[in-house]
């Protein structure tokens, strides 16, 4: 996460309109770390999924809304506390450790959610560019590529990789998948 915020306030979407921040409204300096940490803290303690694999977890979303709307760290711990508490914690292992042969035998299957993040977290970080380009692999250099991925589970997945890009956070494009 290590975006700079005249980056993004120079217009992200590429379609002229403009973010919080050319509206003056700046993020607490204080407040990138406790975003990274809470981030770091939603995705190793919690699951995408939850309430029988139902629902997505929108922590992030919340969070990183907060975060470019303002948000003090006091601000950000709130949210992160009161969105956790009707999460799931990973308790589950994945049937089986997926593979750059495999994985795409799995897609579509929930029960492989946690083998999922595993295999894409392991891909981002023993990769030695970084988790854009990796993205870009898996979304759109691939044959069989997770492209019509992206739209599956209400749009959460293009969710997901939009909030990564905007603040420039591996952890959030892993959860884009």
């Amino acid at each position: 996460m290590g975006s700079t915020h005249s980056a993004v306030a120079s217009g992200v979407d590429g379609l002229g309109l403009k973010a919080a921040i050319a509206y003056g409204i700046k993020p607490h300096p204080e407040s990138m770390k406790k975003l990274e940490y809470f981030i770091k803290g939603n995705h190793f303690n919690y699951g995408i999924l939850f309430n029988g694999k139902r629902y997505h977890n929108h922590v992030p979303h919340i969070l990183i809304s907060a975060y470019f709307l303002g948000a003090t760290p006091a601000q950000l711990a709130d949210i992160y506390e009161n969105g956790s508490k009707i999460l799931s914690p990973w308790k589950e292992d994945s049937p089986a450790v997926l593979t750059p042969d495999d994985w795409k035998d799995f897609r579509g299957r929930k029960q492989y959610e946690r083998g999922f993040f595993d295999y894409f977290t392991d891909q981002i970080t023993d990769s030695k560019s970084n988790w854009k380009t990796m993205a870009r692999k898996f979304f759109v250099d691939d044959k069989d590529n997770l492209l019509i991925g992206l739209y599956g589970g209400l749009f959460h997945p293009l969710i997901h990789l939009g909030y990564a890009v905007e603040a420039d956070s591996s952890l959030l494009g892993i959860e884009g998948k």
